[in-house]
């Protein structure tokens, strides 16, 4: 019988600097210049899609493993519960993001052009709230047996089983 239990955090930040370049600034309340793509093209500027996020992820994980040999088998059975807790800051692209729908749209466009822009993408700094507390949990098990049916033949027949969570946020802040 083999029992292990494990705790692993990871810590993943990211602060960018970023040049001043107030022409590109969609969101007066934001000191990070907008982005653009451009469809089709393959070419976007992005100097701070994501300028700055944080992410802590606690995981705790309890594992049991039995192997019992009876004859010409060998029995094995097993489960693992995880429960993770993400604790993180991840805004939904704080400087706005333009999508040009064509590369003639991108390099003639004029305010005001008609189907020239595709959807703006973006929140204001000054109106979201991106820090989530995301909490769920992972159960699997499983039971195999290894049957030596002769010298130079083992079967070896087994089912598992993994469920996953849906993800709940600690404040209520998400939906579907």
């Amino acid at each position: 019988n083999t029992f292990r239990v494990a705790f692993n955090r990871n810590t993943l930040t990211e602060d960018k600097i970023t040049p001043s370049l107030p022409a590109l600034k969609y969101f007066s309340d934001s000191p990070w210049p907008g982005n653009f793509s451009v469809t089709g093209v393959g070419l976007g500027f992005s100097i701070a899609l994501w300028p700055n996020f944080y992410a802590n992820t606690n995981r705790y994980e309890l594992i049991d493993d039995f192997v019992m040999n009876r004859g010409n088998h060998a029995f094995q059975f097993g489960g693992n519960f995880q429960r993770l807790q993400a604790n993180q800051n991840f805004p939904n692209i704080p400087n706005g993001q333009y999508a040009f729908r064509s590369w003639t749209a991108f390099l003639t466009y004029t305010p005001g052009t008609k189907g020239a822009l595709g959807a703006f993408r973006g929140t204001p700094p000054s109106g979201t709230d991106s820090i989530r507390g995301l909490r769920f949990w992972y159960l699997s098990g499983y039971v195999q047996d290894d049957w030596k049916i002769r010298q130079n033949l083992t079967l070896n027949v087994g089912v598992r089983y993994d469920f996953g969570s849906v993800e709940k946020e600690v404040n209520g802040k998400i939906s579907n």
